[in-house]
């Protein structure tokens, strides 16, 4: 028997019956959850398909069934363990592939912006959208189940209808970039082939790039006060944060030098997280230049492919660090290699590479 308040006993659908009591049990033994089943050793012979109705119709946060008439049979269920419960509604949720589809913007692109933003010295501006997977539009109706201190008295069994999307859905990213997407596009930009979270819009003597990841979005272009209207056409339709020039983007400090227009990506915080989170805060930096023979970009990607051999036989610790750090999505190969010793007695014995700018 399952202790009192742990459990909480609910009407089980009988449709397919074997199928749900495997799939349910399974769950909750993966989840150290694997109580008894009351009443479920055996499908009574009562139970008939034509008794029984299975909506396609769910609420979020718990596996909603239905029942006709008086028949009734249980199943117990977790009320304590949020995840439980979510991995259940996962579990019984309609699939849909458009759920599950939402757009960010190739950080490669990004690199690529700020390479013309540096070489034409363009204003580069930031905007934050917020919370903006509130803004999408829902085109399927979905089910909730009314929250804790918001239930009506009388209609506790009763479920929400959404009108507007919410955060935790999984339509919710691509319900929020499609509203953006037909905003842009009602706006003159259009949307690059290669990067759907580059926009370009082009005037007369100048022209504006936006680039988008998931709220958070770059503006690059010629003309401030082309910039400063486009701001304003999105305060209007969405809510925004105005953060200015451009200072940070994806963990990545921007600084630009105005008298020579130079523009230079740092990733010193996000080399500090990763020396605390293996306990190296404390460690010494040692320079390794490169050898006089490299000249391509090949030829370099030749010799780390060899390091990543070496570095196999380094400690757990290590090969993790030096994954992290040598995220080929995240940055190029810099011309400037440094690695870092433990500040131990055995200083000689360990080491790693550590991208530097």
């Amino acid at each position: 028997m399952a202790e009192d308040g742990k459990v909480k006993i609910e009407k089980f659908d009988g449709h397919d019956y074997g199928y749900w009591r495997m799939q349910v049990e399974d769950l909750l033994y993966q989840k150290s959850l694997h109580l008894p089943m009351l009443g479920l050793s055996y499908r009574p012979e009562k139970m008939t398909d034509a008794e029984w109705n299975l909506l396609d119709r769910q609420a979020l946060g718990v596996v909603r069934l239905s029942l006709s008439k008086s028949v009734a049979y249980n199943i117990v269920k977790e009320t304590t363990t949020f995840g439980v419960l979510k991995a259940l509604s996962n579990m019984y949720e309609k699939p849909s592939a458009s759920n599950k589809v939402f757009l960010i913007r190739q950080l490669v692109n990004t690199k690529l912006v700020l390479s013309i933003v540096a070489s034409e010295n363009l204003h580069l501006e930031q905007l934050d959208v917020k919370t903006a997977f509130l803004h999408g539009d829902l085109d399927e109706d979905i089910y909730m189940v009314q929250p804790e201190g918001f239930q009506i008295s009388g209609k506790e069994n009763m479920v929400c209808k959404l009108k507007k999307s919410l955060y935790g859905l999984k339509q919710a990213p691509r319900q929020w970039y499609l509203k953006f997407d037909n905003f842009m596009g009602r706006n003159g930009f259009k949307r690059c082939e290669m990067d759907h979270c580059c926009y370009i819009k082009k005037f007369s003597k100048s022209y504006i790039i936006l680039l988008l990841y998931v709220d958070d979005m770059l503006i690059a272009g010629s003309d401030m006060k082309e910039i400063n209207k486009l701001k304003k056409q999105m305060s209007e339709k969405f809510e925004m944060k105005d953060l200015g020039a451009a200072k940070q983007i994806l963990g990545m400090s921007i600084f630009r030098n105005s008298k020579d227009g130079s523009l230079t990506l740092s990733q010193e915080k996000y080399i500090g997280k990763v020396l605390e989170k293996f306990s190296m805060k404390n460690a010494r930096a040692r320079n390794t230049p490169l050898g006089i023979k490299v000249r391509s970009f090949d030829q370099l990607g030749t010799r780390i492919r060899s390091i990543e051999v070496e570095i196999e036989e380094f400690s757990e610790r290590h090969v993790a660090t030096y994954k992290i750090a040598y995220r080929r999505r995240s940055r190029r190969f810099c011309t400037a290699f440094r690695y870092v010793r433990y500040g131990s007695r055995d200083v000689g014995t360990s080491a790693f590479p550590v991208t530097m700018v």
